[in-house]
């Protein structure tokens, strides 16, 4: 989208992502519908985007607007980083139509340097599911990064992932594909497979729901493992490897996109949850070493999950301000 990365290009792009939305909503007067107009005989590329970006609104309707406004923040202050410092990008005025900026900047092609990168982003509390052109389904989750060629496909099949993500592999025996995190990098033919491994956490986790991976602490080369069907490994900062198996049940629940905790501590369990909910949670000192045995589906309310740990760990919580909470014990 960005073939010549500047400012003046952005900034026109998020212009007509915000034309783009005042059509959507049937609010174009005289002199937009004709800039319109010309913006789509001007390519069948701009055409494309056109129907993409309608057909995606219809869906979007879910979502709170504080959420595109971080979301488009995210991605433009990524963009930022790599223009010159002293670039001024005033998209502010813009984030009353953030659905539509969202769907352009944040869609199947976020953006793409000179060098033909293609990241795609989210923001805390979101998700987003998404087809790569060798038909591997990926599920990125909140606050992460997904970045690869865009000539992913062809002959390579390597992505980079900052943050969480699951994968469904398609087969290719002729191009293995790979995933390199900050600390492991995950190698399979065809599989499906869960790796989170964010900057600011103490471990990564890779979690195998069909096939197989081989899995390499990039830190420490000498140092790699197989996991199959229902097997967990777990690389700390201090360099050790660990690995577990889940029942059935188990799996079909990750595979569900459920996180399953056996014996996760609460410090961990909360950085989880502030991720997936966008909140900030405040847990006593005393409980934060605590291990939590259960599940967590994001798609329930916080609420819920908030009394179901509460009454795991003998404590109580309380909501203390927007999106802000508070975990104590009981005494």
């Amino acid at each position: 989208m960005f073939q010549n990365l500047n400012v003046k290009n952005i900034e026109k792009t998020i212009e007509m992502a915000a034309l783009l939305h005042r059509y959507h909503q049937q609010q174009l007067n005289e002199t937009e519908r004709q800039k319109l107009t010309e913006w789509l005989e001007a390519s069948p590329e701009n055409r494309a985007q056109f129907k993409r970006v309608l057909r995606e609104l219809k869906g979007e309707h879910r979502f709170i607007g504080s959420k595109y406004d971080l979301r488009v923040e995210v991605a433009l202050d990524r963009v930022k980083g790599k223009l010159n410092k002293s670039a001024g990008l005033s998209y502010k005025r813009y984030l009353p139509y953030a659905a539509a900026i969202v769907l352009i900047i944040l869609s199947t092609i976020i953006y793409q340097t000179n060098y033909g990168a293609v990241e795609i982003l989210t923001a805390k509390a979101e998700t987003k599911k998404l087809y790569l052109a060798d038909g591997t389904q990926v599920v990125l989750e909140p606050d992460s990064k997904l970045s690869y060629h865009r000539s992913f496909g062809k002959s390579d099949r390597s992505v980079t992932l900052e943050g969480g993500a699951y994968f469904r592999v398609a087969k290719n025996q002729r191009h293995p594909f790979s995933v390199s995190g900050k600390t492991v990098k995950v190698d399979v033919l065809g599989t499906s497979f869960r790796l989170k491994n964010y900057a600011g956490d103490e471990e990564a986790t890779v979690q195998v729901t069909s096939g197989k991976v081989r899995v390499e602490a990039t830190q420490r080369p000498a140092s790699t493992a197989v996991l199959e069907y229902g097997e967990e490994l777990v690389y700390d900062k201090h360099e050790k490897l660990k690995t577990k198996k889940y029942d059935k049940k188990e799996i079909a629940k990750i595979d569900a996109g459920i996180r399953v905790y056996e014996g996760e501590s609460l410090k961990r369990l909360i950085r989880d949850l502030e991720r997936s909910y966008g909140v900030q949670i405040n847990c006593a000192q005393e409980l934060q070493e605590r291990l939590f045995f259960g599940d967590l589906d994001t798609r329930g309310r916080l609420s819920f999950f908030l009394d179901k740990l509460a009454m795991t760990v003998h404590a109580t919580w309380k909501k203390t301000g927007d999106n802000q909470y508070s975990i104590q014990q009981i005494k």
